[in-house]
């Protein structure tokens, strides 16, 4: 529906409907996870639709369909799967660090997004395995963020739409602080959000037990 109307207000959220379908999918996918030709073949073209679209004159949204989201899914059942396993997880962090370079600095605002989630995607990569290996106060932050997990995506959605990024382009605030505002108004809104809603929790819970 998001290529014929708006959905934000509407039916729901366009990635939940995305989402269902790729679960729908996720027996397909499952079958290209085990490293091997195939896999190379189906990665190669998910890649290049992901990576090509914004510069397509198509008649739809490729960012808001299920093949314009196709690679993230099946990148990450590959990155489940490679979890544990021994390999060198260098070039990943490398690959990783110069795309959130670039999406700073030196690609046009449509591709930043795009190098963005490549950088996220590549952190969490190289995260799940040298986490142990950091000190033990970036490990606490790291747990205190992600404890606020599910918070920041009931919220940072509307967040972004209605308040960053119209704050960012009437002030003209450069990406790399966007981000900033985006990460911190996230963690802050997230754990006011948890201090309301565990007494309306607990109210609920003793309403429904009489």
């Amino acid at each position: 529906m998001q290529q014929f109307t708006p959905t934000f207000y509407k039916i729901g959220e366009w990635f939940l409907g995305c989402l269902l379908i790729l679960y729908l999918l996720f027996p397909v996918f499952r079958h290209f996870v085990s490293p091997n030709r195939k896999t190379f073949i189906l990665g190669s073209v998910l890649l290049l639709f992901w990576l090509i679209w914004p510069s397509l004159c198509l008649p739809y949204d490729g960012s808001h369909m299920v093949l314009g989201q196709a690679f993230v899914f099946w990148a990450g059942m590959m990155l489940s799967h490679l979890i544990g396993q021994k390999a060198s997880f260098k070039p990943f962090v490398f690959c990783g660090i110069m795309c959130g370079i670039l999406a700073l600095f030196r690609v046009p605002a449509k591709y930043a997004a795009l190098f963005f989630s490549i950088f996220i995607l590549l952190l969490a990569f190289a995260s799940a395995k040298y986490l142990k290996e950091l000190p033990s106060t970036i490990r606490t932050l790291i747990y205190l963020f992600s404890k606020q997990s599910y918070r920041i995506f009931l919220i940072h959605h509307v967040l972004l739409v209605i308040i960053v990024l119209p704050t960012a382009i009437q002030y003209s605030i450069h990406p790399f602080f966007t981000v900033i505002l985006y990460f911190v108004s996230c963690f802050l809104l997230s754990i006011a959000l948890g201090f309301v809603s565990k007494p309306l929790s607990m109210l609920l819970k003793k309403i429904l037990n009489h």
